[in-house]
């Protein structure tokens, strides 16, 4: 399993977020089946990828892990979307398992009202955990006690992308990227769209426009939680794949991050 290295970026206060240095172990214990490993989550979030593809002759053990509504969520989908969504929760599924002691297909999601899953059993609840999947690729977040998100995209060129960044990013992302051409201004749109997306997934809200956007819509909601002292979100820009920008968000806990490949 490959420890992935990642870099010190840097933090903006005038929007409240807290980007800050991560700390990568070079060893990660990997529990067998049936060992929890909750305890060395306390202090710490793992981090895991995964490129879908390598794990296509698992696909027939995943679909047998799914519930019947991932089941029939996965059937509404098209062919490469439909693989995409078993693989991924296959995944899901395996590491929690790790984590919690449970069989795969023992495990329970619920969601909320935004889409976002959580552990339906009451013993297992402390677990936190998030997922992202884009093209071939996904990552995957857990800790103990601190909602997460975690998001993962393809960096694929896009039309529009100055009128994007007016409505949905703050004003220094905007104008950033108003600024920047080329490869540049691709690698900066999507930067801050994983860190939007993030932030907003461990908040628990949907996709829509950022507080302090040119568009000036103010959420009272989300801006409250970007800016409020006492339980800060801290915002890492991640470095998975050079294809992919990637970003994690903490609600309230600044805790040391691995990083590891899932084979």
């Amino acid at each position: 399993m490959k420890t992935t290295c990642i870099s010190f970026f840097f933090r903006l206060n005038f929007l409240g977020y807290k980007l800050n240095s991560i700390s990568v172990f070079n060893k990660f214990s990997y529990y067998k089946k049936g060992h929890c490993i909750q305890a060395t989550l306390g202090s710490a979030i793992h981090i895991w990828h995964a490129k879908l593809g390598d794990h296509i002759n698992q696909y027939k053990l995943f679909q047998n892990w799914l519930s019947i509504e991932e089941m029939a969520r996965a059937e509404k989908l098209s062919p490469p979307y439909c693989h995409r969504f078993v693989l991924s929760r296959g995944i899901l599924r395996h590491l929690l398992s790790n984590y919690s002691g449970q069989s795969p297909s023992q495990i329970q999601f619920s969601y909320t009202e935004s889409g976002k899953p959580y552990l339906m059993n009451s013993s297992l609840k402390q677990i936190e955990f998030n997922l992202s999947h884009s093209h071939d690729r996904a990552a995957f977040a857990f800790t103990l006690d601190t909602p997460i998100g975690i998001d993962l995209e393809y960096k694929i060129t896009k039309k529009y992308i100055d009128k994007i960044a007016y409505r949905f990013f703050s004003v220094h992302d905007y104008e950033k990227i108003k600024r920047l051409t080329g490869k540049k201004k691709l690698n900066a749109f999507f930067n801050a769209w994983v860190r939007n997306e993030a932030l907003l997934k461990a908040l628990g809200c949907h996709l829509q426009t950022h507080p302090f956007s040119r568009h000036q819509a103010q959420n009272k909601q989300i801006k409250k939680a970007i800016i409020e002292k006492s339980n800060p979100c801290f915002i890492f820009t991640l470095s998975l794949h050079p294809d992919f920008a990637t970003a994690l968000a903490i609600k309230g806990s600044n805790k040391i991050i691995t990083i590891k490949k899932y084979d």
